[in-house]
């Protein structure tokens, strides 16, 4: 809060709020799960987790890094087999109020390819690069940078069917997993035709990169929840442009699920987005 426009007895009582409510805050706090001490340097983070994100450093108005130097986002590429996307389009007929007005939720699963040409695009609406320093389609706090995208496709024209992790950085899917896995999602995700549709995208988390942005535990939590909401709105929306359809799966088994994804250990499934044929 900025005092330097209240008067000398408004300001004291402002003050007085703001420490009392940071008092109470620091007392009402959740202890952070233990964090393996591997991941304190990302350069010893174990195989199959993420690091929290370091470098490209955002400079304020006077040329200082924002937030005391706060660490954004490691750029990181494939390591395994990789397939190369598509440039991502800048325009299409679609403009975005029409979008938001025919934005609607699928009652059922219509069984139809889907291009990979297309797939390429929802990634990039959802976490693809959109400017500088990494700076991507959805907005994140401190450019932290937390989610992932990983992809369970199905029936994609050119795409055998596994599970893929997006890569923002070079706009490539490395393969997790080999073989359709739109059957085990069924087990787990409460949504009625799911093992029908095309491809299955599920946003997740790496809570630990935002320890330089807000305190470990339900703060963490609740601010990657509401950036996974941005970009799968993001996501839906362009379905919308590229004429294809979209719900959110309102419940499953995350454990499970993360399970089925090879998800990392640190990594924790937060929006699963069904998409399908009109």
């Amino acid at each position: 809060m900025n005092f330097r426009y209240l008067s000398g007895p408004v300001a004291a009582v402002a003050i007085a709020v703001t420490l009392s409510a940071g008092v109470v805050c620091a007392q009402e706090q959740v202890p952070p799960a233990p964090v393996p001490t591997a991941l304190a340097e990302p350069a010893q983070a174990p195989p199959g987790q993420f690091p929290p994100g370091q470098g490209y450093p955002r400079q304020g108005r006077e040329g200082r890094s924002r937030r005391n130097g706060a660490p954004r986002a490691t750029p990181r590429t494939p390591t395994g087999p990789a397939v190369k996307l598509a440039a991502p389009k800048a325009k299409s007929e679609t403009s975005v109020e029409q979008a938001l007005w025919g934005r609607r939720s699928l009652r059922s699963v219509t069984a139809g390819q889907i291009t990979l040409e297309d797939i390429g695009q929802l990634m990039w609406a959802a976490q693809g690069l959109t400017g500088e320093y990494g700076r991507r389609a959805a907005p994140s706090a401190g450019g932290a940078y937390p989610l992932e995208v990983l992809l369970v496709a199905g029936d994609v024209t050119g795409l055998p069917a596994g599970v893929y992790r997006y890569y923002p950085a070079s706009n490539e899917l490395e393969r997790l997993v080999e073989g359709d896995r739109r059957g085990d999602l069924g087990e787990v995700c409460k949504f009625r035709g799911i093992e029908k549709a095309p491809a299955i995208v599920v946003i997740t988390g790496v809570e630990s990169r935002m320890a330089t942005i807000v305190p470990a535990g339900p703060m963490a939590h609740h601010t990657v929840a509401i950036e996974a909401g941005a970009a799968s709105q993001n996501l839906v929306l362009e379905a919308v442009a590229l004429g294809l359809g979209t719900a959110i799966v309102p419940d499953s088994d995350e454990e499970k699920l993360a399970k089925i994804l090879h998800a990392a250990p640190n990594e924790k499934p937060f929006v699963t987005v069904v998409i399908s044929r009109q």
